[in-house]
């Protein structure tokens, strides 16, 4: 097992929940509600249930508006519903696991957000003062001060240009 902490971000989990949703190409024919099994008699007073030994059936249970709804399953495709059920269930893991996940993108889509506007924030408030850029990466010193003596010109320009020019 690894005892690193990966870092968790907004991008790694939208890229989860994407391949989430990928395989939700991969479920098959589903179907919700319960599978339970009903044991019961049928009348027949020669019949074996009478002296014990109930008769057993299928049925798939679920709900319309509240009120609980059965169906009998026959017994020729008792096993084809059972698998309908099981990609149900796993239809409900993976929403349920996107939901999870896509409530984890707000909740952080918040702090990256602000982190992101926090430091934009902190650049441009330094940008104007070359000596209190700290940075060491020559290319981005260079581009730093270009940017800044184009930045210079084109406000020079504008206050000639807008007869404001005992201002430059």
């Amino acid at each position: 097992m690894n005892n690193y902490k990966l870092k968790v971000n907004i991008a790694w989990l939208k890229r989860k929940r994407d391949g989430l949703l990928k395989n939700l190409g991969d479920i098959g024919p589903f179907i919700d509600g319960s599978i339970v099994k009903v044991s019961r008699r049928c009348g027949n007073k020669n019949c074996k249930c009478n002296l014990g030994e109930k008769h057993t059936s299928l049925y798939l249970q679920y709900k319309v508006a509240g009120v609980t709804k059965a169906v009998y399953i026959p017994v020729d495709v008792e096993e084809e519903v059972k698998k309908w059920n099981q990609e149900y269930k796993k239809l409900k893991e993976i929403i349920k696991e996107i939901s999870k996940i896509n409530k984890s993108i707000i909740s952080r889509y918040v702090s990256e957000k602000r982190t992101k506007i926090e430091e934009r924030h902190r650049q441009l408030k330094g940008w104007w003062n070359l000596t209190s850029f700290t940075s060491t990466s020559f290319p981005l010193v260079n581009t730093q001060t270009l940017f800044n003596l184009l930045t210079y010109l084109l406000m020079q320009l504008y206050l000639v240009r807008s007869d404001m020019g005992e201002l430059s």
